[in-house]
């Protein structure tokens, strides 16, 4: 009766049994019911209730006969605890009326002058039975005093009065009769969830009192009219209780927290209630799964017995009946009512606790305020918080205090560990630096090609595709292809020296094959692969191909090339191609770079959040726009700009460059177009997610052609912008602010594992700790890249002293785990092509003064802490985290 406050939904749609007493015994029934109704307020009414009396004893043709469903509405209507609101039953109301009309000897006196139909009928006219109504209706309220004016009971006066009411009778009497009864046909004819047009089944046209008239209208010596009028009334009623439903907002819902109830007797047969009682629960079965239905609880009391059907549960006592006393399971099937044996005491020692009858008022929260109070109270509120808000905005609000740039911090390095000056490649050309580390991996597989022949060692072969070292010397610093083979060279020299010192260690023989630049040439490559792969399976040698690595990018070319290579079954595992469209590749496919959802994701979050606008020298606030910049050709940068401008949310402009098919958008252009946008608004950052040598003619245009010299931007970008900013190719930019992502930590970082440590004190003895590259995130993702094959590979000759390509991928769905040096390498089991999870990602500000870390995501430690998942000062934004 009473819910919990949580649960006050249960009002709208879970319907309670009605409960039936079987008292046997008029007096004692009279009895229970007045104690129901102390539980329902013992002073005033704690819950809205009806309680319909039992009818005097008379012959049963002068009894009354007042329909029970016309009586509980009566006592329902208004009848609400004190403070919570008055419950309207407007429905209920015209349908009540309607009834009353069509039974009086008026109306019957009307039909009597009208034809009969056929079928015994006398139709009702529409239009007086409207008038009559609204004459009701009329009497008082705002429809009584247009009513007043109007004069339309007044006897004529005559002369130019009664010119005057010419006009004054259609207007304030006949225009308002014609609203009110057109509100009433769109209410309940025209309405979506019109009950009345669901229950007749008829179409949601037409007039309501037209529809009404043929309804009411009285058949001769039917007496199945009594029950349509029953049943009309009973869903008036609930779906006026419908409408007055619970809810959190407004004064009024908030307080509607208990059903309402109705008690009622139930008389012995033959008595003059019985056919009404009848009836009456007849019709609520009926209507049971309408709308209104949860919010109505029946209590009837007297000789139940009599009036029950087969099936319905019965209940010993009321004990027994307040535990079955559950809403049904399914709302479009409400419960049977339940038959509750209530027999008086045969003496005092029979325990009232046997029929449950210490009763207590129920536990319903009484309101120190009406619903009106509360609502002024609010309103007030709300209008003093509009003015200090208006006085706020026409006074003008200081601004905030200016914050720090959020600049990052600079990390420490190790220092050169006895650097062999031989060793360094300072003064070397990119060309140079190529070849040099071909020769030490050919020197690497040439050593373990003769511990295959000699010894009978294991040698298994791994292809490293990618794209050349650009033969203009300009471009090679934006090439990747030198720190990945690198990061190889390092990762192949430990794996086969522990290979060496482990019999159950597999040795790596590493083929760089050149597929030209921008990957040209990977897909013809990718199916010579599969074609070597396929012939020297049954080999178990060296010629054996176990997996590929390389993919450094992200095109439409090298996913192409990765789906030929997962078809033909040959394990793929890519080094810093992001985009989450490689994914699709296959299940051979696995990237060890965080893709591009995360990175959009950490970035749009830094964009929004970070101090990174710089608004006075040394202060900066967050940005409020983002123009993104992507190339609408490009696989990898059209998924990124589309991804951060989703993460971003509004607020975004997007720019094409270079421009899509058709168009001729030049870096003049494009930088035009930033310079105007950063000055309409100077807390615009320009996310780039085209291709990194777009943005180094993009820097080259800004200042001196776009007339923006000197003007503060802040960019932030991606890992493609990484090569070229360790190279330090836009150090003498003084006016841009530039973020990059990354795929490793700086080099002395407090979260650097092990791994990483040992890792660069290896790098660094071999090319000085000057190298552009050392934090750079190809060489480490490179060199995971192969120790993940290694392991796989290493794993499944253990098992099985044999080693393929299909073996390797095997053992990769297994899982892998160890500490790698872009951080933890923690590969799940089962099948799949993601990356590791929570994978690193770092963000770098790029400074005249070298590279500071300004965040930093992830897993980097195989330790009990877990990933690092918060950021920015304080550690007040959280980094997004991958399901497990």
């Amino acid at each position: 009766m009473v819910p919990p406050r949580a649960d006050w939904k249960c009002l709208r749609d879970k319907v309670l049994p009605a409960m039936l007493l079987d008292t046997g015994d008029e007096g004692f029934s009279d009895e229970l019911l007045d104690k129901f109704a102390f539980i329902l307020g013992p002073e005033e009414k704690l819950v809205a209730y009806a309680r319909a009396r039992r009818l005097p004893d008379a012959p049963a043709d002068q009894a009354p006969q007042v329909s029970l469903t016309l009586r509980a509405g009566n006592g329902l209507n208004g009848a609400s605890p004190p403070r919570v609101g008055k419950l309207r039953l407007r429905t209920f109301q015209l349908m009540q009326e309607l009834v009353e009309r069509t039974q009086t000897e008026q109306a019957r006196a009307e039909l009597a002058q009208t034809e009969q139909t056929p079928a015994g009928q006398r139709v009702l006219d529409e239009k007086p039975l409207r008038d009559h109504i609204y004459s009701l209706r009329a009497k008082s309220g705002f429809l009584g005093a247009l009513t007043k004016l109007s004069c339309a009971e007044s006897a004529q006066v005559g002369g130019w009065v009664d010119k005057v009411w010419l006009v004054a009778g259609p207007l304030l009497y006949t225009f308002p009769r014609w609203c009110w009864a057109s509100w009433w046909s769109r209410r309940l004819i025209r309405s979506k969830k019109s009950w009345f047009v669901s229950w007749r089944g008829i179409d949601p046209s037409g007039r309501f009192f037209e529809r009404a008239s043929n309804l009411l209208t009285l058949r001769d010596g039917d007496q199945g009219q009594l029950e349509i009028f029953e049943e009309l009334l009973f869903r008036a009623l609930l779906a006026d209780l419908a409408r007055a439903r619970p809810g959190w907002f407004g004064a009024w819902a908030r307080r509607r927290r208990s059903r309402r109830v109705v008690l009622f007797h139930l008389p012995p047969e033959g008595s003059p209630g019985e056919e009404l009682t009848r009836r009456f629960l007849s019709t609520y079965l009926k209507v049971a799964a309408e709308a209104g239905s949860a919010s109505l609880l029946l209590v009837g009391a007297g000789y139940a017995a009599a009036y029950a059907d087969e099936g319905w549960p019965k209940c010993r006592d009321l004990n027994e009946a307040a535990d079955r006393l559950s809403p049904a399971a399914d709302p479009a099937n409400p419960p049977l009512p339940l038959l509750v044996s209530a027999r008086r005491p045969h003496s005092a020692d029979e325990a009232e606790p046997d029929q449950g009858e210490r009763l207590h008022p129920a536990p319903v929260k009484k309101f120190r305020w009406g619903p009106r109070t509360e609502l002024t109270g609010e309103l007030a509120i709300c209008g003093l918080v509009l003015a200090m808000l208006s006085t706020a905005v026409c006074y003008g609000i200081d601004p905030p205090e200016a914050q720090a740039c959020l600049d990052g911090e600079v990390v420490q390095g190790q220092g050169t560990p006895g650097t062999v000056p031989e060793a360094a490649d300072e003064g070397k050309t990119p060309q140079e630096q190529y070849e040099e580390v071909l020769a030490a991996i050919k020197d690497l597989n040439a050593k373990a090609l003769t511990a295959e022949k000699k010894f009978d060692k294991p040698v298994r072969r791994v292809v490293y595709l990618g794209a050349g070292v650009d033969p203009d010397p300009d471009q090679v610093v934006m090439n990747g292809m030198i720190p990945e083979l690198r990061g190889i060279l390092l990762a192949q020299e430990e794996l086969n020296r522990l290979a060496s010192q482990d019999e159950d260690r597999v040795r790596l023989y590493v083929e760089v094959r050149d597929t030209g630049r921008k990957f040209k040439n990977v897909v013809r490559h990718a199916r010579d692969v599969v074609k070597d792969a396929e012939a020297n399976k049954e080999r178990q040698d060296s010629r054996t191909i176990v997996g590929v690595i390389g993919f450094r990018e992200s095109r439409q070319l090298t996913k192409q090339a990765a789906r030929i290579l997962s078809n033909g079954k040959v394990p793929v595992i890519g080094t810093t191609a992001t985009a989450d469209a490689m994914q699709d590749a296959g299940s051979y496919y696995r990237p060890m770079s965080p893709d591009n959802s995360r990175e959009t994701a950490i970035a749009a979050q830094f964009a929004r959040d970070g101090n990174i606008i710089e608004t006075t020298p040394g202060n900066c606030a967050t940005s409020t726009r983002a123009l993104v910049v992507k190339d609408p050709n490009d696989l990898y940068t059209r998924e990124l700009g589309g991804k951060f401008v989703h993460k971003f949310g509004a607020g975004t402009e997007t720019w094409e460059f270079p421009g899509g098919e058709g168009t001729d958008v030049s870096a003049q252009d494009t930088a035009q177009h930033v310079c105007d946008v950063v000055k309409k608004d100077r807390r615009t950052v320009v996310y780039w997610a085209s291709r990194v040598e777009s943005f180094t003619k993009f820097v080259n245009a800004y200042g001196p052609d776009a007339g923006c010299g000197g003007l503060p931007l802040t960019v932030i970008g991606s890992n493609e912008l990484t090569n070229a900013a360790l190279g330090g190719l836009y150090l003498d930019k003084k006016w841009l602010r530039l973020y990059h992502t990354v795929h490793v930590l700086p080099n002395g970082h407090a979260d650097e594992n092990n791994e990483a440590k040992a890792f660069i004190k290896r790098y660094i003895r071999r090319y000085t700790d000057r190298d552009p590259w050392i934090n750079d995130g190809h060489v480490a993702l490179a060199h995971d890249a192969l120790k993940v094959l290694s392991s796989a590979a290493d794993r499944q000759y253990t098992s099985v002293d044999a080693v393929d390509a299909e073996g390797v991928k095997s053992k990769l769905d297994e899982g892998i785990a160890f500490e790698g040096v872009s951080g933890e390498i923690r590969i799940p089991k089962g099948p799949g092509s993601n990356p590791p999870l929570n994978k690193a990602l770092v963000m770098l500000n790029h400074t005249a003064k070298g590279q500071r870390m300004v965040l930093h995501c992830g897993a980097f430690k195989q330790n009990a802490k877990g990933p690092v998942d918060h950021w920015g000062p304080d550690k007040q934004y959280e980094c997004p985290q991958d399901k497990h």
